[in-house]
């Protein structure tokens, strides 16, 4: 399953991933607010400006496989893709 964002679009829609009893805890799906000032500013003095900058305009995209315990399936697939856009 995968929900991507826009660079500054907001979403809160979200589908349940894992339950503690009757709360949910772990959701997909919503995203952040769009960046403030202080939050580019912070990864600014984490980082650097350029990467503040870059991360400030890249997608948000989580992914996930509704079947747990496949560690050795996504995480390969999800690298070899990246792998081929090189």
């Amino acid at each position: 399953m995968t929900v991507a964002h826009a660079p500054g679009e907001r979403s809160s829609s979200s589908i349940p991933v894992t339950l503690d009893r009757d709360a949910v805890v772990t959701v997909l799906g919503s995203s952040e607010s769009p960046i403030e000032p202080a939050q580019l500013q912070d990864w600014s003095d984490e980082t650097n400006e350029s990467l503040a900058l870059l991360l400030a305009d890249a997608w948000y995209v989580k992914i996930l496989d509704p079947v747990w315990g496949r560690n050795h399936l996504l995480l390969p697939a999800i690298l070899e893709s990246l792998n081929k856009t090189k």
